[in-house]
Order: C-alpha cells, then sequence, then structure tokens
C-alpha cells in the first residue's frame, strides 16, 4: 500500500483521497480486530495445547495493541512522504524507552510481568497514535471522514468487550465458535448500516490497491 500512498499523495486531491482510503483502512483493520476479539477464546482452546489457555487473558490486549500498531502506518506514511524521517527516528527512539518503562511499571503494579507488558504494549502504541496523528497532520494534512472513524472505531470496541465478557458461551467450543461467528457476522451488518457503507466494496478497494502496490 505504501507505493499507493506515495503515488496519490501527488495528486493536487491528495488531501482528500488519502483521508478517505485511510478511514477505510482504520475501519476494515478495526473489523478483522474484531473478528479476532470474537473468536479468539474458542479458537484458542481448540487448537493450543492445555498449558498455553492461560493466554487467552492476554489476547484481547495484544490484538488492540496490534490494531492500533497497524493504524500507526498511516501516519509513519505521512511524515515519510513528507520527508521527516529525522523525527520518526527520534520518535521511535523515544517510544522505545518509554515501552521498556512502562512495561517495568506495569509489572511492578500488577505483580505479573506478562501483564505488565501487554498493558505497556496497548498504552505505548495509543500513545504513539495520538503523536503520530498530530506530527502527520502537521507536515502533510488528510481529510479524514472522521465521524465514520470514530464511531467505527466505538463500536468495534463496545463489540469487542460485549463479546469477550458477555457473550454467553455454546454447549461445545465447536458451537461457542459458530455462535460467535454468527454474532461477528450480525454485528457487521449492524456496523455497516450505521455507517451507511459497504465494506464489501472498502475491502475490494484495499485489496487491489495492496495488488497495484504489489
Amino acid at each position: 500500500m505504501l507505493p499507493f500512498f506515495y503515488e496519490t499523495a501527488q495528486d493536487q486531491k491528495a488531501s482528500e483521497i488519502l483521508g478517505g482510503f485511510a478511514t477505510k483502512y482504520f475501519v476494515l483493520f478495526g473489523l478483522v480486530s474484531l473478528l479476532a476479539f470474537t473468536i479468539a477464546r474458542p479458537l484458542l482452546l481448540l487448537a493450543a495445547h492445555s498449558k498455553f489457555h492461560e493466554a487467552i487473558n492476554y489476547i484481547p490486549f495484544i490484538v488492540l495493541a496490534g490494531w492500533l500498531n497497524i493504524d500507526f502506518n498511516i501516519f509513519y506514511w505521512s511524515l515519510m512522504h513528507s520527508k521527516k524521517t529525522y523525527l520518526h527516528l527520534d520518535f521511535a527512539w523515544g517510544i522505545s524507552h518509554i515501552d521498556d518503562r512502562t512495561a517495568f511499571c506495569f509489572a511492578q503494579d500488577h505483580g505479573t510481568r506478562n501483564l505488565g507488558v501487554v498493558y505497556a504494549m496497548v498504552a505505548v502504541a495509543l500513545f504513539k497514535n495520538v503523536i503520530g496523528y498530530f506530527l502527520s497532520q502537521r507536515y502533510f494534512k488528510l481529510r479524514y471522514h472522521s465521524s465514520k472513524i470514530v464511531l467505527g472505531s466505538t463500536l468495534t470496541i463496545l463489540t469487542a468487550g460485549f463479546a469477550i465478557h458477555f457473550l454467553p458461551k455454546g454447549p461445545s467450543l465447536l458451537q461457542d465458535m459458530i455462535l460467535r461467528l454468527v454474532f461477528f457476522a450480525v454485528t457487521l451488518l449492524i456496523i455497516q448500516k450505521t455507517l451507511n457503507v459497504s465494506f464489501l466494496r472498502w475491502g475490494l478497494l484495499l485489496s487491489r490497491t495492496s495488488k497495484r502496490s504489489g
């Protein structure tokens, strides 16, 4: 997708075109994360040895951190296009130090390094996105569809929380998986209707963009 971003950045309407592209990028990867949130429990219990089942406590945080880190690509590409590589290097150096210290602090507070590390991953990824957004907008302003991003992200997070904490479990792991997939499909339709968009069309667009970049 990076070649597409650089090529489109030369267009006179780059701010609007890439802002729309970034909106689709943020929301669709949020939905991929929602799928991971929803089916993580039965998938892990089905596929992994019992000694790894405790990892279910960490997966939601790892998925959230991964979603945020994927979103950061848009801000990173903007900085690269603006030839502000030195800002990214300074930023990355600072983040690495913050990450280490945050992980240590959380580990001390929660008594387990594993839990502290995943909390730190989310905190640092969130901080990185906030700083990355303001820096990238300063040097290469994109016209994001903010209402769709905020609404889509909010619905994704609320639905993920419900799936993790309140969605009833099926009588067997296989039935639980099917129940969660049905829940995800219904949720997908509801979010699509709420945002008044076509996720299939968005997905095809991003897929074509990736193939074109490759």
